[in-house]
């Protein structure tokens, strides 16, 4: 499998700029699966925009739930740690019907046209071991022909490459 890492600062639309390629047309692919984790966001009192949701959705039909929402009061003991204490509550209904795609993504046959995207493996997975661990088994997978492009917070990039090796990465 060739691994495409796309990272970015969180919050800096790594998720926008693929729906854009997409929309554009602009991956020469026979077929295009994966997910994309589009925010949802608020303006506060003070003009900031503030994440108020996360969905995610399924390609290519583009089918979206919504998939979680910011916890009330979380305050991370460590701003910005990488330890998978997520301060958002997941809907596991969304959670399983995400491993079961991929579960299945597993046993399709893929080739070198065949382009995955998945939005966004992150410390909830690597770390807690928890969330969808489906996509993290599908891009362990060596065997696949097909190529992925997965979205990274700019921390997880050395965790990638040790995991994976032989990774391609851009910086947005």
């Amino acid at each position: 499998m060739k691994r495409i890492i796309l990272a970015a600062k969180s919050g800096t639309g790594k998720t926008t700029y693929l729906l854009n390629k997409i929309k554009a047309g602009d991956f020469d692919t026979n077929r295009l699966f994966g997910t994309l984790a589009p925010a949802d966001f608020e303006k506060d009192s003070e003009g900031n925009l503030k994440k108020t949701a996360i969905s995610l959705c399924f390609l290519p039909e583009f089918e979206c739930y919504r998939y979680s929402v910011p916890k009330k009061n979380f305050r991370p003991h460590v701003p910005g740690a990488m330890d998978g204490n997520i301060g958002f509550d997941l809907d596991e209904s969304v959670n399983d019907k995400a491993n079961a795609y991929f579960k299945k993504l597993q046993s399709q046959n893929l080739g070198p046209k065949d382009i995955v995207i998945v939005d966004e493996i992150g410390p909830y997975e690597l770390i807690k071991g928890k969330g969808i661990m489906e996509a993290l088994k599908f891009l362990d997978m060596d065997e696949c022909e097909c190529t992925a492009i997965i979205t990274s917070r700019l921390q997880l990039v050395n965790v990638y490459q040790k995991r994976w090796g032989d990774i391609e990465v851009h910086y947005l």
